[in-house]
């Protein structure tokens, strides 16, 4: 018993929680804001995840993907808002109809670019690099636990504290947060946002958590982050 606990405790375990945790908060941030709750995050990661890599590869550019990989998921945004709130179809049926798209889109895309249907590892693409956080990494369990993480990792904890700036503090999130049912120009920004939001998440899982592109890699975690918010 001594041993479980040990190992919830540990530096590592503390260590992994923060790495796994970060793509879960990029993408439960802004998702129910607006009226309208941005069923597609369980899409807009894994399309997200799938455009930075191919990306990276052939421009050379890590920078050049994050902004695609970030353009892909406010275009997700902006797509579910088109046809839920300009064309007035059913959010959950478009949202599972924008889901049963990208499942097959990425698989497709996947296997144009990579010349694998499973994943991405027959191209190389630059990731995003860890960093040592000077004077804290020398420190005992502290610098194990805190240091070492890329910058999507840090910037995850960092932007709730923005989001909550934004959505509380802004004329933008006073709008975001009042809007009612009727059909409003905030409620394509609150998807859009959403979408970006959700885009570093899938951004992180395939350039800086694992450094490449599987196929079904985010396993509807975006999704739950999504039902438990």
């Amino acid at each position: 018993m001594t041993g479980i606990w040990s190992n919830f405790f540990s530096a590592n375990f503390i260590y992994t929680i923060i790495r796994v945790s970060a793509p879960l908060i990029f993408a439960s941030l802004v998702v129910r804001r607006g009226s309208v709750i941005n069923i597609t995050i369980d899409s807009t990661v894994p399309m997200a995840a799938l455009a930075g890599v191919p990306v990276s590869h052939y421009s050379g550019s890590l920078w050049f993907s994050i902004l695609c990989g970030m353009l892909v998921g406010i275009i997700m945004g902006v797509f579910m808002g088109y046809f839920h709130i300009i064309m007035s179809t059913n959010m959950i049926l478009t949202g599972v109809a924008i889901s049963t798209f990208t499942n097959g889109a990425t698989v497709m895309f996947l296997c144009a670019f990579a010349g694998d249907k499973g994943s991405s590892s027959n191209i190389g693409s630059p990731g995003i690099p860890n960093w040592d956080i000077p004077v804290i990494k020398d420190i005992p369990i502290l610098g194990e636990t805190l240091s070492g993480h890329n910058a999507p990792a840090y910037v995850a904890f960092m932007i709730v504290v923005i989001c909550w700036y934004l959505m509380c503090r802004t004329a933008l999130g006073l709008r975001v947060r009042s809007v009612g049912e009727s059909l409003t120009p905030v409620k394509p920004i609150a998807l859009a946002l959403s979408g970006f939001f959700a885009s570093l998440g899938g951004l992180y899982m395939s350039m800086g958590n694992m450094a490449v592109f599987i196929t079904g890699m985010t396993a509807a975690a975006a999704l739950s982050a999504l039902l438990r918010t």
